[in-house]
């Protein structure tokens, strides 16, 4: 399913720039004018957020919705002319962090990386095959989570935020990849990845999926009781573990989930089934992020703190304060 975005006329911003008033004010804006206006961009989008989330609830068949894409998707023709690979963050982005768009851009570098070098290896001329983009998911069923104070619209704004932040760290030498912001109505990865390979922008025998995953989410989806009645993992080997797709594994910091090499070791001692299919992810620069969380970033906003601004891009701070979230 994809949802055509649209301005409302009636749609009022707070934004001064964005209502045609001059912005000349006593006091220097909070942040630069081009995140204000990028800010201001996305805040006229909610509407349609609320819309396409309300939709999803409310169908008798819900499934895949592709809420928007960066740089935008040619609608018209949403088949893909070529096998992709794509890399998919699943998260409750409530609010996205820095930790979330470190995740996108390893996992991004990982198999753009691998893809050159099959490239080059190959000889091949065709610049558009085996391309590699990035699917920030929201579900708005959890199996584990209960929605909690950003309504799931406000959530949608903050990932395009995010989607277009990650989308400018790449340099001249690198084209930046496409980035893509999309809800799903399953809690379960198995179903998730099901209904992403039954939609029509990215078929399972043309999109090679990645899921990115750190230790402790590994655990869960390997944990028996998530697959009732057989309890058996069946389901994941004919889903999520089908065709060509793989899971990017990160390592977890911190006593709670064991040192490196104990994750290491867990990594090599499962379902052989599973262990060919993990990419696991060195952690270099994990440590700079490892205490970043959106938890962390939330009681930091109510708590009226600075530190919490670091943990997230400036868009996204902007989008918060604008808003009034967490308050």
């Amino acid at each position: 399913m994809l949802w055509e975005l649209w301005t409302f006329p009636g749609y009022v911003s707070r934004y001064p720039s964005d209502q045609g008033v001059s912005t000349m004010a006593s006091t220097e804006p909070l942040y630069s004018q081009p995140t204000m206006n990028r800010i201001a961009t996305i805040r006229r989008l909610l509407p349609t957020f609320r819309e396409a989330v309300t939709a999803l609830a409310e169908s008798p068949s819900p499934k895949f919705t592709l809420i928007k894409s960066f740089p935008a998707r040619d609608t018209s023709n949403v088949a893909p002319k070529s096998k992709r690979t794509m890399c998919i963050l699943d998260s409750s982005y409530n609010p996205p962090t820095k930790a979330h768009m470190h995740l996108a851009l390893k996992t991004f570098s990982t198999y753009h990386d691998s893809l050159q070098s099959n490239s080059v290896n190959s000889q091949t001329e065709d610049v558009e095959e085996g391309s590699v983009e990035i699917l920030l998911l929201l579900a708005t069923a959890n199996a584990d989570k209960q929605p909690v104070p950003a309504s799931y619209e406000h959530r949608l704004a903050m990932m395009c935020l995010l989607a277009q932040d990650i989308r400018d760290t790449f340099t001249d030498s690198i084209t930046p990849p496409r980035v893509n912001v999309a809800i799903t109505p399953h809690a379960r990865f198995i179903d998730k990845s099901a209904d992403l390979g039954a939609s029509e922008v990215y078929p399972q025998d043309s999109t090679q999926q990645v899921w990115i995953l750190g230790y402790d989410t590994l655990i869960r989806l390997l944990d028996t009781k998530y697959y009732p009645p057989t309890h058996t993992l069946t389901p994941v080997y004919d889903t999520l573990l089908s065709h060509n797709n793989r899971i990017a594994v990160f390592g977890r910091l911190g006593s709670d989930y064991g040192n490196t090499g104990t994750q290491t070791q867990f990594f090599k001692t499962v379902d052989p089934r599973v262990s060919e299919r993990l990419d696991t992810q060195d952690s270099v620069g994990d440590e700079e992020i490892a205490t970043i969380s959106s938890t962390s970033v939330r009681k930091g906003v109510k708590e009226d703190t600075e530190a919490w601004k670091a943990d997230v891009c400036e868009s996204v701070a902007g989008y918060i304060i604008e808003e009034e979230l967490y308050r």
